[in-house]
């Protein structure tokens, strides 16, 4: 198989961990594997920097085989190559390894991060555990209603704009003029929420006009991204694009999703 890699992603190397063969070297330090786009990957990205956690990454690339048909024609001969090796009891992406301690699914992974080096961003009362519990699971519903319909076939600008109102009306009338989303301090849903943002912004979403509709996110999108250790707007747009090639919306443009679907 010949696989190019589409497109490529101006990743920092400060950021990604050494290979050798297919298992991840660890140098002492806490691993993030993911995909190379945004994806899961940047809201744990986030609280990670947040936290102070010094940490390497394992990014692995998307390629395209033009030979091939189906699903085959997204390429994860990287990934394929590791996925079994690196001893994760449910493997998948993001991982996240910490000596002995390895886990999958982005909730674990988040919770344990918190956990382990910054215990307040759970929450501080049971009120607020609670609270941002909710919304971990408002956002990871948003999440994947918008996943939908961006590798749908069917799946329009309008469709998603359309599609997000139901998330955001509620969660821009919970925020209402509190600093952070369950109060004063940031918790980690923050980030969650803040890279949703990021993301409905984008051209493929509501294109600049999220802020107009919903007045209360924009100084709370400046609050978020002024926090300690966040990625500045650059390093944010290094990260890669929302969603992986594969998708219609929010991933390598219209023309490689019509490539992958063997669209003329």
């Amino acid at each position: 198989k010949t696989g190019l890699s589409v497109p490529p992603f101006p990743f920092h190397s400060t950021r990604v961990a050494v290979l050798e063969g297919s298992s991840v070297v660890m140098a002492g330090k806490p691993v993030l594997g993911y995909w190379s786009v945004r994806g899961l990957g940047a809201q744990i990205r986030y609280i990670l920097r947040f936290a102070g956690v010094e940490h390497d990454e394992q990014l692995y690339p998307q390629t395209f085989d033009d030979s091939a048909t189906g699903y085959d024609r997204w390429s994860r001969r990287e990934w394929m190559a590791a996925k079994f090796t690196l001893g994760l009891d449910f493997p998948n992406l993001p991982y996240f390894i910490d000596g002995d301690v390895k886990l999958t699914q982005c909730a674990a992974i988040q919770r344990y991060i918190c956990t382990k080096w910054k215990p307040e961003l759970l929450g501080t009362t049971p009120a607020e555990v609670g609270a941002a519990s909710m919304l971990e699971g408002i956002l990871t519903d948003m999440n994947g209603t918008m996943d939908r319909i961006s590798f749908s076939m069917e799946g329009t600008q309008e469709s998603l704009v359309e599609a997000t109102k139901s998330f955001l009306d509620g969660i821009h009338q919970f925020l209402g003029d509190k600093p952070f989303l369950v109060g004063d301090k940031p918790t980690f849903v923050d980030f969650i929420l803040f890279e949703k943002l990021e993301r409905c912004q984008d051209a493929h979403c509501w294109d600049r006009t999220l802020f107009a509709a919903y007045p209360k996110f924009e100084p709370y999108h400046a609050r978020v991204a002024s926090l300690p250790g966040m990625l500045g707007a650059e390093e944010r747009l290094a990260q890669g694009i929302f969603n992986g090639w594969r998708a219609k919306l929010g991933g390598a443009g219209l023309d490689m999703f019509k490539r992958y679907k063997q669209i003329e």
